[in-house]
């Protein structure tokens, strides 16, 4: 945004400027002392409000300042055209048909545009005559209409890619959204799995402790009388304990790993 305003402040005065130096080579006449400083003293300041009061008008988005900024500028131009009275001098006016389309509306942009164009031609005719008032209000007719058109070119390209910066910020701020989503997806999903898991542990540690409790029991009443019957309620004790073991290793095999590796999106 700095580099763009940068390059409006420089390409209005590089107009300024070459409108000048154009002009200066076309003198109808030679300038008095105090024509030179009136043309010198109008031209910074037309130069001053052209970068800075344009710049504030932006920034404030003031209908009201903008209509004033613009009436005064076309004013003190007009002056200058008059007290110069050469006919390149006119360009200067071209840089606030350019500031109108940026600053107002459309509608507002054209009636202003309207009202420099006359604001050029007329004073011409009045005083070069009709005809060469109506090529004055021709040639810069077309020349505010060609300024008027790359202007909203700019414009348009200018907020196409503010809406594009805005769309891939929005993007951004979506995917990484997303990402949080699905993290705490996996964890509520990881958090699901482990208690599931857990439960599985409890009930079937509970049913083989049970198991192995009873055996145990069963073996001790009978190991005096029935040695061999004790032998196998022990035996049958440590396969439920072996597969008691094997069943938590399981369980904690699962607690250790993530419930959605291997698993497609969809699962």
């Amino acid at each position: 945004m700095l580099f763009r305003s940068r390059r409006s402040s420089i390409s209005f005065v590089v107009i300024i400027v070459a409108a000048y130096l154009s002009a200066l080579t076309y003198l109808q006449r030679q300038l008095t002392l105090a024509e030179k400083i009136f043309l010198t003293t109008a031209s910074i300041v037309f130069i001053s409000l052209g970068i800075f009061g344009f710049a504030s008008c932006k920034r404030r988005g003031s209908v009201a300042l903008t209509l004033a900024y613009l009436a005064f500028q076309m004013l003190l131009g007009r002056s200058i055209i008059y007290v110069a009275s050469a006919g390149f001098i006119m360009l200067i006016m071209l840089p606030l048909a350019s500031q109108s389309v940026i600053l107002l509306s459309r509608r507002r942009a054209y009636l202003f545009c309207l009202l420099l164009l006359a604001v050029i031609a007329v004073p011409v005719g009045l005083r070069y005559g009709l005809e060469v008032g109506v090529r004055s209000a021709i040639f810069n007719l077309a020349s505010i209409a060609f300024v008027v058109y790359f202007t909203e070119l700019a414009v348009a390209e200018q907020k196409a890619r503010a809406e594009v910066e805005r769309l891939l910020a929005e993007l951004g701020e979506a995917n990484s959204m997303l990402r949080e989503y699905a993290a705490q997806v996996e964890e509520l999903a990881t958090s699901a799995e482990r208690s599931r898991v857990a439960r599985e542990i409890h009930d079937s540690l509970g049913h083989y402790l049970t198991g192995i409790n009873i055996q145990l029991e069963a073996a001790r009443a009978v190991f005096e009388s029935e040695r061999e019957r004790a032998l196998d309620g022990m035996r049958k004790a440590q396969m439920l304990t072996q597969e008691g073991l094997a069943e938590v290793r399981r369980s904690v095999a699962v607690l250790r790993g993530s419930p959605t590796e291997n698993r497609t999106l969809a699962e």
